[in-house]
């Protein structure tokens, strides 16, 4: 908890600690690692940003494809410092000629894997959403390409939905409301109804500009507000027409990219009908209804709401169609 004593790793230098060894105790059941990849500072890595460490990906290269330089080495990622390293390891299983690699790039790697035929390394960018593919020199002792260029965005496909252009205040002074509210409208037929539309959007930082999905223009899609005792009929508008679409696959494997549906957590509805059925299909170009009988003791709370068309579901929520839905 918050309130346990500090503890320090047997044999772990006072100089190598970051606290103050007067007043922590010792852990006798801790010993410290053969290799530590500290919080601190390193003058070796120039371009590598950050002081804080994180690994987020590992990976051991017992091949030789890449060249000698780079067989046998443990590469590994760091998405606080945004840089791959690799190191030597020694017979004694330490870790010692750390270097880095691709350090002006600023990307920020979650996994690392290699492909089977070629040998290639292959590191996931998730700062930039894509994949780097990493092929060494034949001359044994090359070095690794740097970072690729960011390429231009494609144009949209021809008969698409206009894509919506979403620029967010980062600013930590703004009092703008980033995510939005959901007007809904009184129908005078005794429920409240509003609009959802799923499409395009893209936005653009330091990093370039990013096409994906969202609601409303936005990411993440505006928040949903509900009241116990009413009722809510949502239309759901589905604008990813014309964009690639792959309708074959089977149930939780991606397919059908472009089908939706909506599915929310926390709401004690039905889940049949149309309620909140996940197993409901709307198409690219269609729209349909969502009908949300909110019960009369329903407990308040903040909740979410996102896609849940299997095959999806991942593809549409992590893209960023997804919002928060409060019961008040």
């Amino acid at each position: 908890t918050i309130c346990d004593p500090i503890y320090k790793a047997t044999g772990v230098a006072d100089s190598n600690y970051a606290g103050n060894p007067a007043t922590t105790a010792k852990d006798q059941n801790y010993v410290s690692p053969n290799f530590e990849f500290r919080e601190v500072i390193d003058t070796s890595y120039q371009g590598c940003r950050g002081t804080r460490a994180s690994v987020s990906g590992i990976y051991f290269y017992d091949r030789m494809e890449l060249g000698l330089k780079y067989a046998n080495k443990l590469f590994f990622a760091d998405h606080e410092k945004r840089c791959l390293f690799y190191a030597t390891v020694g017979p004694d299983n330490k870790l010692t000629e750390v270097r880095a690699l691709m350090e002006l790039g600023d990307v920020g790697i979650s996994h690392i894997a290699v492909h089977p035929v070629d040998g290639r390394l292959l590191v996931m960018d998730y700062q930039h959403s894509r994949i780097i593919s990493l092929l060494g020199g034949s001359n044994g002792g090359g070095e690794l390409p740097s970072l690729p260029p960011m390429t231009e965005i494609e144009s949209p496909p021809a008969g698409t939905a206009p894509v919506a252009n979403f620029q967010p205040d980062c600013t930590a002074e703004s009092s703008t409301d980033q995510l939005g509210t959901l007007n809904w409208n009184d129908s005078g037929n005794g429920y409240m109804e509003a609009t959802l539309t799923l499409g395009a959007v893209q936005f653009t930082n330091k990093h370039g500009t990013t096409r994906t999905r969202g609601f409303n223009g936005m990411i993440p899609g505006p928040i949903i507000r509900m009241e116990a005792c009413k009722v809510y009929k949502l239309t759901l508008k589905n604008n990813l027409q014309n964009w690639p679409n792959e309708r074959s696959g089977i149930i939780n494997t991606y397919h059908d990219p472009l089908t939706t549906n909506l599915h929310t957590h926390g709401l004690h509805i039905s889940g049949v009908g149309d309620a909140d059925d996940v197993e409901r299909e709307i198409l690219a170009g269609e729209s349909g209804v969502f009908t949300y009988a909110i019960p009369c003791d329903h407990a308040g709370g903040t909740h979410f709401y996102h896609p849940h068309h299997h095959g999806g579901v991942a593809l549409s929520a992590g893209a960023g169609a997804v919002g928060l839905l409060i019961v008040e």
